[in-house]
C-alpha cells in the first residue's frame, strides 16, 4: 500500500510540472521561448517528448495554437469545413478560427489543415487574431523594406504589413521577407514571443510592470495598479466575464475582440510612468512629471517631481521631498497621505537614460611652424561648450589629461606632440579625442644689427 501512494505522488509531481523537450538542442536559439509557452499551455509536444521545432508547421497544428490563445472552448456542432472531418484532434480549434473569423475557407469549402504554413498565411492569421493592420500606404511600406515584397498577396499587404510593423515578423539579413517560404514551429513561437510578454487567464494581477504586451484569454481577470508598456489583447476567451482594470496604465491601448473596455480610476491607488518632458492629472490632489536635463550630451540626472494640488496631502517617503532624482535607470514609489489616512501612490519609471557621444571634430591648419586647431561639436541641438582642455603636447594619448588649461575654441601650437583635447559640459560628462602633430620647425631668430650682449664684471 505504502509503495502504491509512492508511486500515485510521483506521478503527480511529473504531471503537474513542466517538462523540457528532449530534442530542444535542434531548436536551441528558441529553446526559450518555446519552454515558456509551453508553460502557459499554449503549445504541446508529440507523444515521444519532442517538439520538432525545425518542422514547418501544419495549418491545423497553427490554428490549435491560435485557439488556444484566444481562449475558446466551444465545440464544433458540426463539419467546420469540407476537408476536415467530425471528431478530430483540430476539429474544434478549425470551427472556432472559422466562427471567429481568425481563417476563412477556401472557393471549394475547404481548410487544408495537412497543408504546411506558409509566412504570409501565419502573418494573416495573427492580423486576424489580434486585429491588426496597416493604416497607411501598405504596399510602399513592404516594398521599402523589403525586395521581395510583390510576392505578397495584394489582398494581404495590409495585413502583412500591420504584423511587421507592430514586431511579430522580422525580415531577413538580405533584406528579404519570404513570404511564401514555410513556418517551423519553433519560428511561429519566436514570432509571438517577439512582441507577447504574458498571458493572463483567470485570476488577479497586481503591481505589473510589463514592457512588451499581453493576452487576457479568460474570464474573470482584475489587473490593479500595473504598467502594460505596449498593448492589451483581450480575446474572444474573456467575453462571458470581460477584464476590469483598474488603476492601470496601458502605453498603447487595448485592442479587444470583445468590445470596449474601460480603464477604470479609484482614489487609493494611482500608477503612472510618465515621459519626457510631460504632465498628466489623475484624480486630485497629484500631479507627477518628469524632466530630463538639458546638460549637453547626457540625459542623466532625471528629476521626477510630485506637485500636491492638495494642502491636506503630504509626501510620506523620500524623506517628504516632492523631489527624486535618477542617475540610472530605476523607478520610485512616491507615498502620499492625507490627514484622514487615505493613501495615494505613484509608480515612477525611468527606463531610457542613456549617454550620447557629442563626437567631437578638430581641424588642424599647419604652418612650417604652427599647427592652428579648431575643435568643434558635430550636433547642432547640443547645449553650448563649457570647456575645452589640452595638454601641453609631451602628453602620451594613454595618460590622463593633466597640465591642462581652459581655452577657446581656436588655439595655437609650436611644438610636435600628441595633444588630448576634450569637452567638458556641466555635469562633469567628458569627451575626448586625441591630435598628433608632427613636422613642425623651430622658429629661426633674427640676430643682424644687434649689438652684443657683454657681462657685468
Amino acid at each position: 500500500m505504502k509503495k502504491f501512494l509512492w508511486i500515485t505522488l510521483i506521478l503527480l509531481i511529473f504531471c503537474s510540472q513542466s517538462y523540457a523537450f528532449w530534442d530542444e538542442s535542434t531548436f536551441i536559439w528558441a529553446k526559450d521561448a518555446v519552454n515558456k509557452w509551453q508553460d502557459k499551455g499554449i503549445i504541446s509536444g508529440y507523444e515521444d517528448g519532442s517538439f520538432r521545432g525545425k518542422n514547418p508547421i501544419t495549418r491545423a497544428e497553427l490554428l490549435s495554437i491560435v485557439n488556444h490563445l484566444n481562449g475558446t472552448k466551444e465545440k464544433a456542432v458540426k463539419r467546420p469545413a469540407n476537408d476536415v472531418a467530425e471528431g478530430l484532434w483540430f476539429t474544434d480549434s478549425v470551427a472556432m478560427a472559422v466562427n471567429h473569423q481568425i481563417i476563412a475557407l477556401n472557393e471549394n469549402g475547404n481548410i487544408r489543415p495537412y497543408e504546411y504554413a506558409t509566412r504570409e498565411e501565419t502573418m494573416v492569421i495573427l492580423a486576424n487574431l489580434f486585429q491588426i493592420e496597416y493604416e497607411k500606404d501598405a504596399n510602399t511600406y513592404l516594398t521599402t523594406n523589403f525586395s521581395d515584397a510583390d510576392e505578397v498577396a495584394a489582398e494581404n499587404k495590409t495585413k502583412v504589413a500591420g504584423v511587421v510593423e507592430f514586431g511579430f515578423v522580422k525580415g531577413y539579413p538580405d533584406g528579404t521577407l519570404r513570404p511564401l517560404q514555410y513556418v517551423t514551429r519553433a519560428e511561429l513561437i519566436a514570432m509571438l514571443d517577439n512582441c507577447i510578454e504574458d498571458i493572463y487567464g483567470k485570476g488577479t494581477y497586481a503591481n505589473q510592470i510589463v514592457a512588451k504586451s499581453i493576452v487576457i484569454n479568460d474570464k474573470d481577470v482584475e489587473l490593479q495598479r500595473s504598467e502594460i508598456k505596449d498593448k492589451i489583447f483581450v480575446m474572444d476567451g474573456a467575453k462571458e466575464n470581460p477584464p476590469y482594470i483598474v488603476n492601470t496604465n496601458v502605453g498603447k491601448g487595448i485592442h479587444s475582440r470583445i468590445g470596449d473596455i474601460e480603464i477604470r480610476r479609484e482614489d487609493e491607488w494611482e500608477t503612472l510612468t510618465e515621459k519626457e518632458d510631460s504632465e498628466k492629472i489623475y484624480t486630485d490632489p497629484l500631479i507627477a512629471s518628469i524632466r530630463y536635463s538639458e546638460t549637453s550630451w547626457t540625459n542623466e540626472d532625471v528629476i521626477v517631481t510630485l506637485k500636491l494640488e492638495d494642502k491636506d496631502y503630504e509626501i510620506v517617503n523620500n524623506g517628504g521631498k516632492n523631489k527624486y532624482t535618477f542617475e540610472t535607470n530605476g523607478e520610485f514609489t512616491f507615498i502620499c497621505k492625507n490627514s484622514a489616512g487615505k493613501t495615494v501612490k505613484f509608480l515612477t519609471e525611468v527606463d531610457y537614460i542613456d549617454r550620447i557621444s557629442p563626437r567631437l571634430v578638430a581641424a588642424v591648419a599647419k604652418t612650417e611652424t604652427s599647427a592652428v586647431v579648431t575643435v568643434a561639436v558635430s550636433e547642432d541641438d547640443l547645449s553650448p561648450i563649457a570647456k575645452i582642455a589640452y595638454t601641453d603636447g609631451k602628453t602620451t594619448a594613454s595618460a590622463a589629461l593633466r597640465g591642462t588649461k581652459i581655452i577657446d575654441n581656436t588655439f595655437t601650437v609650436t611644438e610636435d606632440g600628441i595633444y588630448t583635447i576634450a569637452v567638458e559640459d556641466e555635469a562633469g560628462n567628458e569627451e575626448r579625442i586625441y591630435i598628433n602633430i608632427t613636422g613642425l620647425k623651430e622658429p629661426t631668430v633674427d640676430t643682424a644689427g644687434t649689438e652684443p650682449i657683454v657681462p657685468v664684471l
